[in-house]
């Protein structure tokens, strides 16, 4: 289906040999309160092929009003994919979905509803075991509670939300010619939110019921256990790809923050 040529929000949802789970997904943005004339749906199928893009044709066949898109790429590569859905984005706003996940109803609607052209506006999060159907503990949801009272939001105290770019609606203004890094292979979402914050002077929360919902699963890869050098060299490229965007405008991007990703770098890969 062709997509409109212009509209709201543009809906991002890199996939690679997806499960069945990518159904729930697909319903979830089928179900939106927003009008469908409002936003779009690129699902970019990366590093594969059949059977995975005639299952999700076949899956958007039973939302025929979905205004929704499937790219195809040979080269498996979460970054590539999420970039060439860039590229084809016509929205004013971006929305990161993960193929395993699924957002609440009214997703859409809250977040455009408190949309602003200079900063994020982040949803509620909760995570949900796969197997045993209970809620997880996460860090977003966690610093959703934490800071939902707080008088002011800025990147540096708010900065747990610049972890992922899911769950939140991000101006394409603030995007700019941004692209995620296909070189780095892990924290690539935090590495390129870094890139961005310079650009972010607001940070918003929808209401509560605005919920981003994560399929925790224990086998994916997030959770495959590493060996120590390959930690060690996480680190280290981590550590130079943030020196590198921080050195660019020195004058533009918080030091405290920099100083934040490293670290959190540092207890992400080394003291877990």
């Amino acid at each position: 289906m062709l997509l409109n040529q212009q509209t709201d929000i543009s809906v991002i949802i890199p996939t690679y040999k997806p499960e069945d789970y990518i159904s729930k997904c697909i319903a979830s943005l089928a179900g939106q309160t927003l009008p469908k004339e409002r936003y779009e749906v690129i699902i970019v199928l990366n590093g594969c092929r059949e059977p995975y893009l005639t299952q999700i044709n076949g899956v958007l066949k039973g939302y025929p009003a979905l205004n929704a898109d499937v790219v195809q790429t040979d080269y498996g590569n979460v970054s590539n994919a999420r970039n060439i859905g860039l590229e084809r984005a016509r929205g004013r706003f971006i929305a990161f979905v993960d193929d395993d996940d699924w957002i609440s109803a009214n997703y859409l609607e809250n977040l455009l509803d408190n949309a602003v052209s200079d900063g994020i506006v982040q949803g509620n999060v909760c995570a949900i075991d796969d197997s045993t159907g209970r809620e997880y503990p996460h860090y977003a949801a966690k610093a959703y509670q934490r800071l939902r009272n707080a008088k002011t939001l800025n990147v540096v105290n708010a900065r747990s939300f610049l972890s992922a770019v899911w769950c939140k609606l991000i101006p394409r203004e603030i995007i700019g010619s941004a692209k995620f890094d296909t070189a780095c292979i892990r924290s690539q979402d935090s590495l390129f939110m870094f890139a961005l914050s310079k650009r972010i002077k607001t940070i918003t929360l929808a209401p509560a019921d605005t919920v981003y919902f994560i399929r925790v699963r224990t086998g994916s890869a997030s959770r495959k256990q590493r060996s120590w050098a390959w930690k060690w060299r996480m680190v280290r490229v981590l550590f130079a790809r943030y020196t590198r965007v921080w050195l660019s405008d020195i004058g533009g991007y918080s030091f405290l923050l920099y100083l934040t990703r490293m670290l959190a770098a540092a207890r992400q890969y080394l003291l877990r």
